[in-house]
């Protein structure tokens, strides 16, 4: 340790406390600091040291007892002195400093999000009043509608529904003086004003669908980024392997949808592969690293590179004429326990099952079915993993297949205040290594502080810890959990790792993008 160097770095003072290694670091700082410049330099080549303890002691007993040595640089010589040490042809090497060593940092908030969260039937029902007016107008027309029989159809069922009121008149001035900002009853507002015109000329068709796809086009770009998070972060937490295959089919590499894959990537454990597929022969792609494919889903088989996916992204094609080819095809681009998630424009199925109609250009004897979406996904043997849906971005819906047969389980009690279930748990983890018989280690915790989502996050690295699922009471009301035959029974089917029951809903704990606006009492809850 230096006390002192003199201004041109050729002597100096330095302290011994009795360490070899201290002492030699500093008689190097003193050849360094000698060197013409401030630019930062390091030692890298010594041609020669030499050590002698016994002077080194008698020139601390010619101090009188004080332990502050004198060292000296010749700068001709190249040698430093100090003590017993003497230190020739040392070699510093200059080093750029560095710009930006680290990147910037992500910050996060955890937060409970619930598996599904639906839009209200309240807010949809301005839309229903509106797309009324349209289809009667539509029905009523002499305009060459390729799809008359359906719109009819709708027509029927709107008023068996909800009945034709003049209500419209007020929703349309509502709109129309921005006091219901909402851009699904903006898309229908300008489809109203397209149908009574002067009139219903024959490009009516032409002109709705313009609009119709111009609103697509925005809901793909206003989907919510943290819902569309927490269901990529769902995917890989149900996923047993870091390497992954993300399929993109007919959605823009430049919507809000495409960018799951480089959420997925965000993790900087996992290697994600990601398949762009467009019917169009050249387009562009995020990534220099993604691939790019023609595929037009409607016309042929999916090709090779896009099989074999973890996850399949696909928008707007749950309400088409040809869901189910589309449907089939996308499925037999899965694993058997991959994921598909699907963003619809719409919150409703009667108003995706509308749009479709209103702009199709092509009859088809197929008949238009208002289906439920639960209908739809149990024909492929789906099942709902998380369901999101907004009023303003619409739907997103996370499925995987449901299994042939549910698992047989074991459960095991987590008490944050009796340990005993440590012992049976280190037993059943050797059992699962062990058995040949695939089954399930379920743990469940009914209090809020006994740490099961960390602990099995952990275990989940362990050997077989893939096998491994919680249930976990997070209700900030301190009610019970319930575990009764059906509720075990649904949970079994999903086999998802995380269960996390907080008053009244099923979610998991997500990282998020911190939010600007959250207080700590919300963000560490």
């Amino acid at each position: 340790m230096q006390v002192y160097v003199a201004s041109p770095g050729a002597e100096g003072k330095i302290v011994w406390t009795g360490k070899w290694v201290p002492f030699i670091d500093s008689l190097l700082q003193l050849s360094v600091l000698s060197a013409p410049g401030r630019m930062l330099r390091l030692p890298t080549r010594i041609q020669r040291i030499r050590i002698n303890p016994d002077q080194h002691l008698h020139r601390l007993e010619q101090l009188g007892g004080k332990d502050v040595l004198h060292a000296c640089m010749d700068p001709v010589l190249r040698t430093v002195t100090g003590g017993g040490v003497e230190i020739t042809g040392l070699h510093a090497a200059v080093t750029a400093r560095r710009h930006q060593q680290h990147a910037l940092p992500t910050l996060e908030e955890v937060r409970f999000v619930p598996y599904v969260e639906t839009a209200s039937a309240q807010q949809q029902l301005p839309c229903e009043r509106l797309l009324m007016k349209i289809v009667k107008t539509l029905a009523e027309s002499n305009a060459a509608i390729a799809n008359r029989n359906v719109v009819q159809e709708l027509r029927d069922h709107l008023q068996d529904r909800n009945g034709f009121s003049d209500d419209t008149k007020c929703i349309v001035q509502d709109v129309g003086n921005g006091e219901i900002e909402n851009s699904l009853l903006n898309a229908l507002m300008t489809i109203d004003k397209i149908t009574t015109r002067n009139g219903i000329n024959q490009r009516i068709v032409e002109e709705v669908a313009e609009v119709v796809n111009a609103y697509k086009r925005k809901q793909c770009e206003t989907v919510n980024v943290d819902l569309l998070k927490s269901a990529a972060d769902l995917v890989l937490e149900n996923s047993s392997s870091v390497k992954l295959k993300v399929v993109v089919v007919n959605t823009s590499a430049a919507s809000v949808v495409a960018r799951v894959s480089d959420m997925l990537k965000s993790h900087p454990t996992v290697a994600v592969e990601t398949v762009f597929c467009n019917k169009e022969a050249e387009f562009e792609t995020p990534h220099h690293d993604d691939t790019a494919v023609t595929w037009d889903v409607g016309s042929c088989e999916p090709p090779a590179s896009a099989k074999g996916a973890n996850l399949v992204v696909a928008t707007d094609c749950l309400y088409r004429k040809n869901r189910s080819d589309f449907l089939a095809k996308m499925v037999s681009c899965l694993t058997p326990n991959g994921f598909l998630l699907l963003h619809e424009s719409t919150s409703c199925p009667l108003l995706g099952t509308a749009l479709e109609v209103m702009s199709s250009d092509e009859s088809s004897e197929e008949k238009f079915v208002i289906a439920e979406r639960k209908h739809i996904f149990d024909e492929f043997g789906f099942q709902v993993v998380a369901e999101k849906s907004e009023q303003s971005s619409g739907s997103l819906f996370l499925l995987r297949r449901t299994a042939a047969e549910v698992q047989p389980a074991v459960l095991i009690e987590v008490d944050a205040d009796n340990f005993a279930w440590v012992h049976e748990l280190k037993t059943e983890m050797q059992q699962l290594l062990d058995d040949a018989e695939e089954w399930l280690l379920w743990l469940v915790a009914d209090t809020p502080s006994s740490g099961i989502v960390g602990m099995v996050n952990c275990l989940r690295q362990e050997p077989g810890g893939d096998k491994i699922r919680c249930v976990f009471n997070a209700s900030l009301t301190g009610k019970a959990l319930s575990l009764t035959d059906d509720v075990l029974c649904d949970l079994f089917s999903k086999d998802l790792v995380m269960n996390v029951y907080r008053d009244g809903q099923w979610g998991s704990f997500r990282h998020l993008p911190l939010s600007q606006g959250s207080s700590n009492s919300e963000r560490y809850r």
